[in-house]
């Protein structure tokens, strides 16, 4: 059976607070139902678990007394649940041919509890004159809602529809599609472990959320995160800074891939992701500064704002979405050169390795350590990484990073 159009939500009260993305996770947990007329929806005393959503026709609800009101489709009646109360006080019968919405009772408990406990960011001891809490508390008001700002190129919006479009495209194209930009994937993980999906562990890659989630919503879900909404304009300040961070992203991206084949214990598809979405601070911090003019218009100053909230605002998203500790990291500490661990490596590690690389032959080459003196590089490389082999990785790197198409490496879905 087809899943609901998320559209339909649009004509209760208690959906029209939840965003596109929690309407497509919706369509997951519910299901329509016609019912002839005279029939029997529900009866005094049941404590069924599902709430009733009149779509059309109308309902008769019949008191223990005897006392009956009509319920029509497209009046205030409607606007809400049928009979809430359990056990149920009225019978539900079908007037007409009707259909009706049924939502499960956990489903709205979530959606009361969400109500009830709203976050406020006037809580926190913000500075609103402040750049970096001015950037921050933005993205904390869209946080709880799965509103966060995470913008996509043209290109690699244009890209990942193509791919939707295609019929025959099953979950693995999908959850590589997603891999093209950084904003897509992140969100795409954040959506299966939005507590509308089923329950069950976290999911940490693209792979395990589009089969978690199925076809029919990955493809809904890439649609929406793909929108005309989150691509910037052409002209806007954020622009130009915007496509280099996510070039830059996919470069890291690949990098940490192929650094993690020297390492013989890190999964090269974990690794990918880890250095796809080690900056997706920065891409959320350049969105929410795209209105401040001034701000964007100070390189220096821009700058030296998205190198504070890099870490914090990644790891933020991050953690909200579900990712476990290893992305966690890599997002917060990808600049911590001289980073020690106790024993082993882990993705941090890689991301921190692949930024060196991919300073090489640009203008931040005067801004970082010698790469063979941080303590990441031994922990990587154990003495098997020569300067003609990391030229070769980073002239891979750059090549496959300048195309907007699902990644160019053989993964091994982990």
């Amino acid at each position: 059976m087809p899943l609901p159009e998320p559209e339909v939500f649009s004509h209760f009260l208690p959906f029209r607070r939840l965003s596109p993305v929690e309407h497509c996770l919706l369509s997951r947990r519910v299901r329509i139902e016609q019912y002839r007329r005279g029939a029997e929806l529900a009866a005094i005393g049941d404590t069924d678990g599902d709430e009733i959503f009149l779509l059309s026709g109308a309902l008769t609800l019949v008191a223990q007394d005897g006392g009956r009101r009509r319920v029509d489709t497209g009046t205030a009646s409607a606007l809400g649940a049928i009979s809430q109360l359990r056990p149920r006080q009225f019978r539900v019968v079908a007037d007409s041919l009707v259909e009706v919405l049924l939502v499960p009772l956990d489903v709205m408990h979530w959606l009361n509890q969400q109500a009830t406990n709203q976050f406020s960011v006037a809580e926190l001891e913000l500075d609103e004159n402040d750049d970096d809490d001015r950037l921050f508390a933005a993205m904390l008001t869209d946080l709880p809602q799965f509103r966060v700002n995470l913008p996509v190129t043209r290109a690699g919006a244009a890209a990942i529809r193509g791919i939707v479009n295609q019929t025959n495209q099953g979950l693995a194209q999908l959850a590589q599609a997603a891999m093209i930009e950084p904003s897509v994937a992140v969100r795409l993980i954040g959506a299966a472990n939005h507590p509308l999906s089923a329950p069950g562990r976290n999911k940490q890659s693209c792979f395990e959320a589009a089969a978690h989630l199925g076809v029919e919503t990955t493809r809904r879900l890439l649609t929406v995160f793909t929108s005309s909404e989150f691509v910037p304009d052409r002209y806007s300040t954020i622009h130009a800074r915007f496509a280099e961070a996510v070039r830059r992203s996919r470069e890291c991206a690949y990098l940490c891939a192929q650094l993690a084949e020297l390492t013989g214990t890190l999964v090269a598809a974990n690794a990918y992701l880890a250095g796809l979405l080690h900056a997706v601070g920065e891409i959320a911090a350049l969105a929410y500064a795209e209105p401040w003019h001034e701000l964007c218009l100070d390189k220096q100053r821009l700058e030296a704002c998205l190198n504070r909230l890099r870490p914090t605002m990644g790891a933020t998203i991050l953690r909200e979405y579900g990712f476990n500790s290893d992305a966690v990291l890599a997002a917060s500490s990808a600049t911590d050169w001289a980073r020690e661990i106790e024993d082993g490596l882990d993705y941090a590690d890689l991301v921190i390795l692949s930024l060196l690389h991919s300073a090489i032959g640009t203008e931040h080459a005067r801004k970082v350590p010698p790469m063979h003196t941080i303590p990441a590089f031994a922990r990587v490389t154990h003495g098997e990484l020569s300067p003609s082999k990391s030229l070769a990785m980073i002239r891979t790197a750059r090549a496959l990073a300048d195309k907007a198409r699902p990644p160019d490496w053989q993964f091994s879905v982990a």
